[in-house]
């Protein structure tokens, strides 16, 4: 798995500010285990982003061919969690094929859970990770055209 990350300064050369990442932590990071937890909440945002024509023959690149997930506001709790995490969620529209990933820091993925065909609406499911270590993971929520990340911690 490769990460990019893009962060926003303004014109004096400060990071563009919200309530999702501690620039003050981020600069002080010692570890990627730091960097990460600079960023807070459901500050993560992840999106495909496909470079070229799309043709077999790639060493023509074109520019960007598509950029699309929409972003779905995923709540995970209780954080720090010892034996279970719920997580809940609203979609905008339909899913034929949502699906659940846990990863840790390292980006290996821990846990998946396939959920199937979810219906646009409020949803909120359980997950029992007594199974894994203490430690920082991420939750990601995948319906094929929205999309949702968040973080949390298991305390043993």
């Amino acid at each position: 798995m490769s990460v990019i990350t893009v962060f926003g300064y303004t014109q004096q050369g400060y990071f563009f500010n919200d309530d999702g990442f501690d620039a003050e932590a981020y600069l002080a990071a010692q570890t990627i285990s730091d960097i990460v937890a600079s960023f807070s909440g459901n500050n993560v945002s992840q999106n495909t982003v496909i470079f070229g024509s799309g043709a077999e023959d790639l060493c023509t690149p074109v520019g960007i061919k598509k950029v699309a997930q929409e972003k779905v506001n995923l709540q995970v709790y209780p954080n720090p969690a010892a034996s279970n995490v719920n997580f809940a969620f609203s979609l905008t529209k339909n899913a034929d094929n949502a699906a659940i990933r846990i990863s840790d820091v390292t980006g290996r993925t821990v846990y998946t859970q396939a959920l199937g065909k979810v219906n646009a609406g409020d949803h909120t499911y359980n997950i029992n990770v007594s199974s894994l270590n203490a430690g920082l993971y991420f939750i990601e929520l995948n319906t094929g055209n929205q999309h949702g990340v968040s973080k949390f911690t298991i305390r043993k």
